[in-house]
């Protein structure tokens, strides 16, 4: 259980852009299991759009909608396969930067991705969200539970550190909507609460 615990290990791999797979993450994990007896509680990919694809190749036929899709589908199986959540990152499109009020249309780079995801959540900043060292989180997706419920959630950021942390009880008493510039600003703002950083071991 993550949350009865202190610290924790962090590992890192870093591979050039647009040339590491699944097959590769698979190789990665089974040597950390093997030299390092770790095996994790969460992967993150940095981030789906800079990652290769397993079985397919881009180009010709393929587009980037079908490509994208693809690595989508295998970055969730080597979750199903390991039992553990696997975190990654899409873009916006240009529309919805600056908005507050974005949906599941305005992700840039291939809808399959959409499609594919269990869960999808919209990282939102604010000029107000910034003063109070919050960011805004929307649920977009989510087949665990009904979407509807906690639509719009902050937690807290620490911006120097690129940290995320809970915010003590309520971070928010609700969200005020914006007609005019079609976002929601927080309404009031509690203490918060930055929580002990995990450890770092960094794989070269």
């Amino acid at each position: 259980n993550l949350a009865s615990k202190t610290h924790g290990r962090l590992f890192i791999k870093e591979y050039p852009n647009g040339s590491a797979h699944t097959g590769h993450f698979r190789g990665l994990l089974e040597e950390l299991k093997t030299k390092q007896n770790f095996v994790p509680d969460v992967i993150e990919v940095d981030y789906l759009g800079i990652s290769a694809s397993a079985r397919v190749k881009m180009g010709g036929s393929v587009n980037s909608y079908a490509y994208l899709k693809a690595i989508s589908e295998e970055l969730r199986a080597l979750a199903v396969e390991n039992d553990v959540p696997v975190i990654t990152a899409g873009q916006v499109n240009r529309g919805a930067y600056g908005s507050s009020d974005m949906d599941l249309s305005d992700t840039s780079e291939s809808m399959g991705i959409i499609h594919t995801c269990d869960m999808v959540l919209g990282l939102v900043r604010t000029e107000e969200l910034d003063d109070m060292n919050q960011l805004m989180m929307v649920q977009l997706k989510n087949r665990y539970s009904d979407p509807a419920i906690n639509k719009r959630f902050t937690v807290g950021l620490n911006r120097a550190k690129m940290k995320l942390y809970d915010l003590e009880g309520m971070a928010t008493t609700g969200f005020t909507p914006d007609a005019k510039n079609k976002s929601y600003a927080p309404k009031i703002a509690q203490k918060q609460r930055d929580d002990t950083p995990v450890s770092e071991d960094v794989i070269e």
